[in-house]
């Protein structure tokens, strides 16, 4: 007796210039790289802390995106903010991934209480480890953009166009 199974299903093909992993006809914004959760386009809502490649800890750099962040919240009682900690496979396993997004989302928090920022404020921390990488990680200027947290200012209206506070965003 001979079995004779079927063809396995072809692959879907689809171009994906960006190499987010969304179709280009699915993606809102085909030519940069972005997130599925925000149909395709990158987040600009947060504020990238940058970290040093397999490290969580604080570089000169760091210090001056949380210093800006923490007079932001000063100078705005009413903002409220959540972190968010991220790690790219070329770092390390994924188990170490996990633990860098980790201790880096927890260091953010701890040096924003340690400058007088109400715990309150501060609404969640999350580690998202390797799953939301900020761009393909292809050369290791990518990939060093990928060793980050984010903040995210909840509340945050942008002002009018004439006084433009300067924002820590990290290109």
């Amino acid at each position: 007796m001979r079995l004779v199974y079927p063809p396995p299903p072809k692959k879907k093909e689809f171009f994906d210039k960006d190499e987010d992993g969304i179709a280009d006809d699915e993606d809102k914004c085909p030519d940069v790289f972005g997130l599925s959760d925000f149909e395709g386009c990158p987040d600009s809502g947060a504020i990238a802390v940058p970290f040093a490649i397999g490290d969580w800890g604080l570089t000169s750099n760091t210090y001056k995106v949380l210093d800006s962040v923490s007079k932001l919240l000063r100078d705005n009682p009413e903002l409220t903010i959540s972190i968010d900690g991220h790690a790219n496979l070329a770092e390390g396993s994924y188990a170490l991934c996990q633990r860098l997004a980790k201790e880096r989302a927890g260091i953010v928090k701890n040096y924003l209480l340690s400058r007088q920022v109400n715990s309150a404020r501060i609404l969640e921390v999350n580690s998202y480890g390797i799953s939301r990488p900020a761009n393909a990680a292809k050369n290791p200027q990518q990939i060093l953009k990928n060793a980050r947290a984010e903040i995210r200012l909840n509340g945050y209206r942008k002002p009018p166009a004439e006084e433009k506070p300067e924002m820590p965003f990290i290109k």
